[in-house]
């Protein structure tokens, strides 16, 4: 029942467009495997066939930044990053691939621009994504 509710919350999340919230967020605030929850999510969108739109990737920007601490240079990093994203969408980098990655390339790459030093790694900590997702996205937005 605790699974059904978590999902039933994200998905209302995903039809919002504007809440900032993946899956990984509901599968910590209720201590269960993300993957067992992803299970039950596609069981009930396919089961009710939801339409769920697709999750802009520039709403978790801020979020991810504001982790990374930037000081008085946040917004410049926000602002390099959600560019960095749309850009990556004219391209068609974005089809296909989840918000995560994009993110932490674009705010990577961002971070560097703007000549902060950030490892790959707290670049993974943060996205929640693995360090080979994060190479990928750099390689396919170079």
């Amino acid at each position: 029942m605790t699974l059904v509710a978590a999902v039933c919350l994200y998905t209302a999340c995903r039809v919002d467009k504007n809440a900032p919230y993946l899956l990984i967020d509901f599968a910590d605030a209720i201590q269960t495997n993300m993957y067992q929850l992803g299970q039950v999510y596609m069981q009930l969108v396919q089961k009710l066939c939801l339409p769920i739109p697709l999750v802009d990737p520039c709403l978790f920007i801020r979020r991810f930044c504001d982790r990374l601490d930037f000081g008085a240079k946040l917004e410049d990093v926000v602002r390099l990053a959600t560019r960095f994203l749309q850009s990556m969408d004219r391209a068609w980098i974005s089809t296909g691939r989840r918000p995560n990655g994009l993110c932490g390339a674009a705010i990577l790459i961002a971070a560097r621009v703007l000549n902060f030093q950030r490892s790959t790694s707290q670049i993974v900590r943060v996205a929640h994504v693995c360090e080979e997702t994060l190479r990928k996205r750099l390689t396919e937005f170079k």
